[in-house]
């Protein structure tokens, strides 16, 4: 069940080029506003935050950085709701499988925070939670759907928090969802915000404990 949301009437590569290309870029640290960016280069266009930093692939597969984080300033999730529309934009070295994007949440620096992310482009659909501590990541859980979410398509992800226990569904529309749990009795709330792994990537329709 492959199912797809285009980001315009465009072709995926043509749209993306686009908006890239309106896009402002804002150097690593620096606030989208109402948002502190703890890594990458965050952007905001036509109602859209995009994160345009590309990580280079190292040769263990993984990348310098535990992921480009975007936090929104002033919310805390403890028992709370985050939604968002979002994907990943083509690379230029086309190695799209280790490019995620999701939501960090218990956040507590740019080194110990927990996020739940998907991976458009890599085979199967993978939908993840994971725990960075002290800059090292711990995948705690993950499920595979019947699609492979494809890279310059919006996919929307919700997760609920609800005390200690995590919902997280990816889905669009009526055509078919995943939904993953998760439950961590040492999680105790902390920062949320957005989370993109290797880049770039992009979110629109952001909701995070009911503030756009």
């Amino acid at each position: 069940m492959a199912f797809r949301h285009p980001i315009s009437r465009l072709p995926g590569a043509l749209a993306l080029a686009a908006w890239g290309a309106l896009a402002l870029p804002f150097p690593a640290g620096a606030q989208v506003p109402g948002w502190s960016a703890m890594d990458g280069h965050w952007a905001l266009t036509g109602g859209v935050i995009s994160q345009q930093e590309e990580d280079p692939l190292h040769l263990d597969g993984f990348y310098a950085t535990p992921a480009h984080v975007l936090q929104k300033e002033g919310v805390s999730g403890k028992d709370c709701v985050l939604e968002a529309e979002m994907g990943t934009a083509p690379r230029s070295d086309h190695v799209y499988g280790w490019n995620a994007v999701g939501f960090a949440f218990g956040i507590q620096d740019a080194r110990n925070f927990y996020r739940v992310h998907f991976f458009p482009g890599y085979p199967g659909g993978e939908l993840r939670f994971e725990k960075v501590v002290d800059g090292l990541t711990e995948i705690t859980q993950a499920a595979y759907a019947d699609f492979t979410p494809s890279p310059g398509e919006f996919y929307t992800l919700r997760l609920d928090i609800q005390g200690p226990a995590l919902t997280a569904r990816l889905r669009n529309g009526a055509q078919g969802e995943l939904t993953l749990t998760y439950t961590d009795p040492a999680f105790s709330g902390g920062g949320v915000g957005l989370s993109n792994d290797a880049g770039p990537g992009f979110f629109r329709k952001v909701r995070l404990c009911e503030q756009p």
